[in-house]
């Protein structure tokens, strides 16, 4: 697509990749472990890990100096560690909890209140507690997180609920609903589930995808509670594993407490490991970070190559380089609109999905329309085909054409192959993505 063409107004977000699978086995000469749970990379070369240190028994062990950790990437030695807890870091917390519906079942609500119990715990008086039932309609139940016993009393108005979101699609919506939280706020996600999903219009891979639109990955901790239905908690297993959590199984409904005690712990308990790598080269294509810690004699270890490509980079604000590469362009865009002028041949306006409220500018045709990134506007839904639809322009008179895609392109509630666009209609692509057709010059 080129740039010139069409002009992108959206909401501002910071542009990421996800660390896909960067959580590292250990090597230890030491009863415990050490976890890069996730690692972000700035253009510059600026590191910051995640690490969790667990002893034996797989809880945190909390209170170590930096002194105690040491960084070694592509075998050499990485000076001038910054070191700090997660909780010094993000004061306040933002906790999103997933529950089976079943659990929520008057027989099973006891351990639900013991599980709230265990995450209001030494809450802060702004931490946050969010309560959803997986299968349920979308219905949250929330107060602030000291003051479980509120969630608590409303638990019925969770029951009973079906035909509603799949488990992914609550993962989805607690991901984004966490992009809100204030970059003072660490959020986490909590699922409690047997690994039963009733059919969810989004997948794991959707869930990943939108953490790299937003930044910073969202950890996803999983209890999994004993099921039949092996290939799902495996799928959770590997998102909560990606996404920087962890998934902790255990042998009934009154081992959730315990569980989530566990599963808090390790992620209040972690630390944020910063550096700048010296000759950094974003080019390379891939590194071998090493991690050590030792405390009292005893040392731990784990070692593991990474794709570049595949480490986040830091929001585009926080790159020097980017807002001089940003002032540039606005005096140049500036300049050449006073000379050229060039006259917008329409205005497509975004109104519903992630991308909702985002307006683009065409100033040339034709223009691709579909999930694939070679079309000139790209919307990732499963619903949006490849090369899903094209609009032409003739002079004032522009037409919308389905390109032959899976789930139609409609056009003011009606499917089409073909329709003159008129100011104000309204386009569905499958039903995923729809558009306001504005079409001022």
């Amino acid at each position: 697509m080129t740039p010139a063409l069409i002009a992108r107004r959206p909401r501002l977000a910071p542009a990421v990749l996800a660390l896909a699978g960067v959580v590292l086995a250990a090597t230890a000469r030491a009863q415990g472990t050490v976890n890069v749970d996730y690692l972000t990379i700035t253009p510059g070369g600026g590191h910051e890990l995640r690490v969790s240190v667990l002893d034996a028994q797989g809880n945190p062990i909390s209170g170590l100096r930096r002194d105690a950790f040491g960084v070694e990437e592509d075998g050499r030695k990485v000076e001038d560690l910054r070191v700090v807890p997660l909780d010094q870091r993000y004061p306040q917390w933002d906790i999103s909890l997933l529950i089976d519906s079943e659990l929520l079942a008057p027989s099973g609500r006891g351990a639900v209140k013991d599980l709230l119990r265990e995450l209001g715990r030494d809450a802060g008086e702004h931490d946050q507690l969010h309560v959803a039932a997986l299968g349920g309609k979308r219905h949250w139940v929330e107060a602030s997180a000291n003051n479980w016993t509120e969630i608590a009393e409303r638990l019925g108005d969770l029951a009973g609920e079906s035909g509603g979101w799949g488990t992914y699609d609550w993962i989805y919506e607690a991901t984004r609903r966490a992009g809100r939280a204030g970059d003072g706020t660490a959020r986490v996600i909590l699922v409690a589930t047997k690994g039963r999903d009733p059919g969810s219009q989004h997948a794991m891979m959707d869930v990943l995808a939108l953490e790299q639109a937003r930044g910073r990955p969202v950890p996803v901790f999983v209890i999994l509670l004993p099921s039949e239905i092996a290939g799902e908690a495996e799928r959770l297993t590997r998102l909560a594993v990606r996404s920087g959590g962890a998934p902790l199984r255990v042998g009934s409904p009154a081992d959730l407490a315990g569980a989530a005690a566990r599963l808090k712990a390790r992620a209040r308990g972690s630390y944020l490991v910063g550096f700048q790598a010296v000759n950094w080269n974003p080019d390379t294509p891939r590194h071998t970070l090493l991690v050590t810690v030792e405390q009292g004699g005893a040392r731990a270890q784990t070692t593991r190559e990474f794709a570049t490509e595949e480490a986040l980079t830091a929001p585009w604000w926080k790159s020097p380089q980017l807002w001089l590469g940003l002032v540039l362009v606005l005096l140049v865009a500036g300049g050449g609109t006073l000379v050229l002028r060039r006259r917008r041949l329409y205005r497509l306006v975004v109104r519903s999905g992630e991308e909702r409220g985002c307006s683009y500018e065409v100033f040339a045709s034709p223009v691709t329309v579909g999930a694939a990134d070679g079309n000139d506007l790209t919307f990732s839904e499963p619903r949006v085909s490849r090369n899903h639809a094209v609009l032409e322009a003739s002079g004032r008179k522009v037409e919308l054409v389905d390109l032959n895609s899976e789930n139609g392109t409609f056009v003011n509630g009606d499917r089409i192959s073909r329709r003159r666009l008129a100011p104000g209609d309204r386009i569905s692509l499958g039903g995923a993505v729809e558009l306001t057709f504005d079409g001022r010059g």
